[in-house]
């Protein structure tokens, strides 16, 4: 307890007012700083979900645009300058131990264009993208690719 001396040498003690008014100003004081606690942890968890959504989309993108690629140059072994469907690409073991998977189907099919649709799914979320290839010299060309804003 706190104890206060006066000038003539007596010990006083605070009166029962001045302890309840510290008391209150105490736990005012512990309040605000839990609310700042809680109010930091609910911005710190926030943070984390948007870290781990920027991987994903990150991730995403790479494997939307490897598997674009990799289409591409599968196009001109096809006799007939099409793929069977719907093409499965293959990834790295430590990629499908969380659920990813890519896959592209064919959309439309004209004499010298070709239009796929390839979905890239990570766990729960997928993100897919339509890619046309022209067909110029015997060889194939992307000429566009529009990702699709919907994910799931």
């Amino acid at each position: 307890m706190m104890q206060f001396v006066r000038s003539d040498m007596q010990m006083a003690y605070p009166s029962p007012r001045r302890r309840g008014i510290a008391i209150m100003t105490c736990l005012i004081m512990i309040g605000f700083i839990g609310i700042a606690v809680a109010a930091m942890a609910a911005h710190l968890s926030a943070d984390a979900g948007r870290t781990r959504t920027a991987d994903e989309d990150a991730q995403a993108r790479q494997l939307l645009t490897f598997a674009a690629v990799d289409l591409q140059q599968r196009l001109p072994r096809a006799a007939d300058d099409s793929i069977e469907e719907p093409v499965e690409f293959a990834l790295p073991r430590a990629l499908t131990g969380n659920g990813t998977k890519v896959a592209a189907t064919r959309l439309a099919v004209q004499a010298d264009r070709l239009e796929y649709r390839i979905t890239a799914t990570i766990e729960t979320r997928g993100w897919s993208q339509v890619v046309v290839y022209q067909k110029t010299d015997n060889n194939w060309a992307m000429t566009e690719a529009t990702l699709d804003r919907r994910t799931w």
